[in-house]
């Protein structure tokens, strides 16, 4: 099998080396998915570009390699760092970026124990780059952030550095008004108004003044560092702003995704014109100066409209948007109806012109980053940026052990899911057709004849959505009869592949299917419909709470509400098992439930719990030996959040990886047993990479040393250890030019 591995993996293979983890990590190339809600681009060289995300965390680009590089990995499920509200640069150190956060930050009660506050609002400072990170001590619990609320990338950037003055940064809040840092701390500004959301939605700093959006109030201005404020107009529904180096400030007005209607407004010398591009009736969005204040740029908010004017919006030249390149295969064609017709029209967002080539417009969006070299060209060249950009939202992973098959599958957020042919190419085509938001939820194969595979999902036209394959997931027919509901999870006996049970969402009745979806039958207990899982309550939770034995065809497994429902007639009839926990923390409403039974032993089940977000506590390791009548906790391990199986030493003893913690850590990581769980390895370094919001862990028994984690913003990440590593040839780099 062949690797194709950049600059970036060769040192993440030398960081785990150094650090003692075994494993290296990169991703899963899918190549983008997620809303890109901004962009900053540093004026001095090297011009570092930074992006945020809604859910995905923050990235730089590396000119060189041509590729994204997370930031953000370091952080984990105790304190979360993924969804970035905005973002900013020193104007005078190109090291230095400050990100704002939702993070989720855990506390200490006085009574002990812990619990999680997850919408917190910090600001993040890096003085390398984004490599490290350290909190500037927004407090606690005063500034919500909203980086997935309406508004996330319609808005601009309400962080702003002061650019007189050093160490002073300025933070416009959804919510809770505008604030100030200094050398005392936080502060929170008076004198301008607080609307509540969408609240302050840009802030820009310059030598005469400082800038400040307010929705619903226009623009306010303050000439002495924040102390005070005043209203300067520019319209009651101002979203983005930039200024140029004379000091003239270009605004667009709009509203959220969806909007029709706004303006664009130049205001210079304490007097506003409006610039809007002539013809158009429309919300905006994206506007940018070059870096010598030429040429002025600004972006609808939907559609492929992009001007620009070298008088400062007097006149435009509309940009083109026609001839794009290197647009990920499986991206969906134009067609009628397609929410997706067009990649690039969906969520666009900020638009920026490149320092380092004043020439060069970048344009982000629901789907990623586009570019073009030439913004003034009669028919710019544009292109996608997409390598290393992995923001997609994961529900499951799944890989069939069929020799010769494809490395992985996949069900995931507004693509459905993918069949990934190779873990390193970019996949052809979703497992179904994409009509508006489209999720797929639940996926699953035959253990004895994993050619055969079946998945659940739904959208927000035709609801449920399903697929079935004899071939590994080269070909999909839906289900016959969707009657049971809309997604929820799909699991396949082991023994015969026409056999299905589907846990549908929002708790509907478990049924289950003898001829490959044609006809259902509603699951029963003591004669009565087997209730639906809590822990489906919701089409975007994820977790396993059905599973099928990987070696008994007949049996089935289905946790709610902390019991375990066992059935051994092949999902017709169920009996609670377990319903007792070796635990004193609560089971009963823990949202991700992974039920993980043993590949190569029949009734042998491994559980995992991980914690809502204001649980307190951490849940272990559970296994049962019986068939989930009885589980006891794996004390090797402190606690587990997922857990999964892989190919081990021999055939009777596969791998087992957990992510979780042991040996007394605080931080999250990948644990490998070769013993059934009587010991453990850290594979992962948790100093690098927590895996954020994970959402699945699997393994892969046909090769030993490779692990898939699935993530809720960075896609998928794999690792793998020397059984891999040894069998890739050797990296032989090919030069690029500079970017």
């Amino acid at each position: 099998m062949q690797f194709r591995r950049g600059r970036l993996l060769f040192l993440l293979a030398l960081c785990a080396s150094a650090s003692g983890a075994t494993f290296a990590w990169q991703n899963v190339s899918i190549h983008g998915m997620g809303y890109v809600t901004g962009m900053v681009i540093h004026p001095l060289p090297p011009h570092d570009i930074y992006i945020r995300t809604d859910v995905g965390g923050a990235y730089r680009y590396d000119r060189a390699a041509r590729r994204w590089l997370p930031l953000m990995d370091s952080y984990g499920t105790s304190e979360t760092a993924f969804g970035v509200e905005s973002i900013a640069v020193d104007l005078r150190d190109p090291n230095t970026v400050y990100a704002a956060v939702r993070m989720t930050r855990t506390y200490t009660p006085s009574g002990g124990g812990y619990y999680n506050q997850s919408t917190s609002g910090e600001v993040l400072v890096s003085h390398s780059r984004g490599l490290h990170w350290t909190k500037t001590g927004m407090p606690a619990g005063q500034v919500y952030m909203g980086p997935n609320d309406a508004w996330r990338g319609t808005t601009g950037e309400r962080l702003a550095l002061d650019p007189w003055h050093p160490g002073v940064v300025y933070f416009g809040s959804r919510r809770d008004g505008l604030w100030r840092l200094n050398s005392s701390g936080w502060t929170r500004l008076g004198g301008i108004p607080d609307l509540g959301d969408p609240g302050i939605t840009f802030v820009v700093a310059g030598p005469a003044a400082v800038y400040a959006g307010v929705y619903g109030a226009g623009v306010w201005a303050s000439s002495d560092g924040g102390t005070t404020w005043a209203s300067i107009g520019g319209g009651l529904t101002p979203v983005r702003a930039a200024l140029s180096p004379d000091g003239v400030l270009a605004v667009t007005c709009g509203g959220d995704e969806g909007a029709s209607s706004g303006a664009v407004a130049r205001f210079h010398n304490g007097v506003w014109k409006d610039i809007t591009p002539p013809g158009l009736v429309a919300a905006w969005s994206g506007v940018t100066f070059d870096p010598a204040g030429r040429w002025l740029a600004v972006a609808q908010n939907a559609g492929r409209n992009i001007f620009w004017s070298s008088d400062l919006g007097d006149s435009w030249q509309r940009v083109p948007m026609d001839n794009v390149s290197a647009q990920p295969p499986y991206y969906p064609p134009p067609m009628p109806g397609n929410y997706f017709a067009h990649p690039g029209d969906w969520g666009n967002a900020a638009l920026v012109i490149d320092p380092a080539r004043p020439t060069r417009l970048f344009q982000t969006n629901g789907y990623g980053v586009i570019a073009t070299d030439d913004l003034t060209a009669t028919a710019p060249a544009w292109s996608w940026r997409m390598q290393n950009l992995e923001e997609l939202v994961v529900l499951g992973v799944r890989v069939p052990p069929l020799e010769g098959g494809a490395d992985l599958f996949s069900v995931v957020a507004d693509m459905i899911g993918f069949r990934h042919a190779g873990r390193d190419t970019v996949p052809s085509s979703t497992l179904g057709v994409v009509n508006f938001v489209a999720l797929g939820t639940g996926l699953d194969y035959c253990a004895s004849q994993p050619q055969y595979m079946a998945w659940v999902g739904w959208d927000e036209v035709s609801s449920a959505l399903t697929g079935f394959s004899s071939d590994n997931g080269r070909s999909w027919t839906p289900f016959a009869n969707i009657s049971p509901a809309h997604g929820g999870r799909i699991a396949m006996s082991a023994s015969d592949p026409n056999r299905l049970v589907w846990a549908p969402a929002l708790s509907a009745t478990p049924q289950y299917s003898a001829d490959a979806g044609r006809t259902w039958h509603v699951c029963t207990m003591n004669g009565s419909p087997l209730p639906g899982s809590w822990q489906l309550g919701s089409e975007w939770w994820p977790g396993g709470v059905l599973a099928a034995d990987r070696v008994d065809g007949s049996r089935f497994y289905l946790y709610n509400n902390g019991i375990l429902y066992i059935s051994g007639d092949g999902g017709v009839t169920w009996q609670p098992g377990a319903s007792t926990w070796p635990t004193t923390l609560p089971v009963q409403f823990t949202v991700v439930v992974n039920i993980v039974p043993n590949p190569v032993k029949a009734g042998d089940l491994w559980l995992a719990m991980a914690a809502n977000e204001n649980q307190p506590g951490r849940f272990p390791l559970f296994h049962s030996s019986d068939g989930g009548l009885t589980f006891s906790a794996v004390a090797s391990l402190d606690s587990a959040n997922f857990v999964a199986f892989g190919k081990g030493l021999d055939a009777g003893r596969p791998a087992i990886y957990v992510h979780g913690r042991a040996a007394g850590s605080s931080d999250d990581a990948i644990y490998r047993s070769l013993d059934l769980g009587s010991s453990w390895e850290a594979i992962s370094d948790p100093a690098r990479q927590q895996f954020g919001n994970i959402s699945a862990l699997e393994g892969d028994m046909r090769q030993a040393d490779l692990i898939y984690v699935g993530t809720g913003g960075r896609g998928i990440i794999y690792g793998y250890g020397s059984a891999v590593s040894a069998d890739a040839p050797p990296f032989t780099p090919r030069p690029r030019p500079a970017r």
